[in-house]
């Protein structure tokens, strides 16, 4: 988009009214070139009108043929350059509070912070966007889903499975104890060919 608006010096912008998608907020994940990790969270729109907006307020849209939707990837190192860290990015909910983001799901909605400053270097020109914060007005819960579905059991009453025994001292109840029993030495003749005497039969049962 040509007619992009002029950023001549670094500011804090918020684009309002996102739908949030793969939030990594909390817990930061090894970037996609493997040269460190960082903050990230998705955002997505099927507005032409906002994504048109938001190209025009330098975010490189992409569009997903799958949700028909357009969506930027907004990131957040955790360490700069200079190898100085970054705080995690802010996390609040509507009455501007702190939110714990861990079960935050896709499909949220809210409101992003971002800091953005133009740069040149060989020669070219563009304007870096850094994720500060996420304001969280419609928070779904994240659920792992399985391909599973319910199926009828087999086990009566939903016992255990064949095969199995609780552990406990109830099932050390049920097993018999096994006495070994005393195994029988036979002594060797002794020397000259004498048999064991009485007292060496006894001792080798012992």
């Amino acid at each position: 988009m040509k007619d992009k608006v002029e950023l001549n010096e670094a500011r804090r912008y918020i684009f309002n009214d996102v739908e949030l998608n793969w939030p990594k907020l909390v817990t930061p994940q090894l970037s996609y070139d493997k040269q460190g990790k960082e903050w990230s969270v998705q955002i997505a729109t099927t507005d032409k009108a906002v994504q048109e907006m938001w190209e025009k307020n330098h975010l490189n849209t992409k569009f997903n043929e799958d949700t028909k939707k357009w969506y930027v990837e907004l990131k957040r190192k955790v360490k700069r350059a200079n190898g100085q860290e970054n705080p995690a990015p802010v996390v609040v909910d509507h009455a501007v509070n702190e939110l714990d983001a861990t079960k935050l799901g896709n499909g949220s909605k809210g409101n992003i912070e971002v800091f953005q400053f133009p740069y040149e270097m060989n020669g070219r020109k563009g304007v870096s966007t850094r994720l500060e914060g996420v304001q969280v007005y419609k928070f779904l819960v994240y659920e792992k889903s399985v391909g599973f579905k319910p199926v009828e059991s087999e086990n009566a009453n939903g016992s255990e499975p064949k095969g199995f025994a609780p552990v406990g001292k109830e099932a050390s109840a049920d097993i018999e104890e096994v006495k070994e029993e005393p195994k029988k030495v036979v002594n060797k003749k002794k020397k000259g060919g004498d048999p064991p005497s009485a007292e060496d039969l006894i001792k080798g049962w012992e």
